[in-house]
């Protein structure tokens, strides 16, 4: 297993970039932020939400974050922001969304909040 997780290293490594993967971890909450505003959606909240080992991969971590977007009833667009999910996971090959969920805003009842979780395999 050593030598297999030494092999994924290096290609992972090969296929990002050195600061690639290490500069996820910072730069992943306002890129989210950025990437909906220019679709027309209103600015998400992104928090960290855990770190886990990646026990298969020495030296690499698995970040996750969870992402709020409060949405108008008027001119809902669920599909636009599963487009822009789709997206944001093929601009970015190590962040994968895990989680969707489409809720009624507990404090507005013309509003809805969107809520993923996503996760991105960062450098040590």
């Amino acid at each position: 297993t050593q030598q297999r997780a030494a092999e994924a290293r290096t290609a992972l490594n090969q296929k990002l970039g050195e600061g690639a993967v290490h500069s996820m971890s910072i730069s992943f909450p306002e890129n989210t932020k950025q990437h909906f505003s220019q679709l027309g959606f209103p600015t998400p909240v992104v928090r960290q939400h855990a770190i886990e080992d990646e026990h298969e991969l020495p030296g690499y971590e698995r970040v996750s974050w969870t992402v709020a977007l409060t949405l108008q009833d008027a001119g809902l667009d669920i599909a636009g922001l599963l487009r822009g999910l789709a997206e944001l996971e093929v601009r970015n090959p190590m962040v994968t969304v895990l989680d969707f969920s489409f809720r009624q805003d507990p404090e507005d009842d013309a509003r809805r909040v969107a809520g993923f979780k996503m996760a991105a395999l960062v450098r040590k």
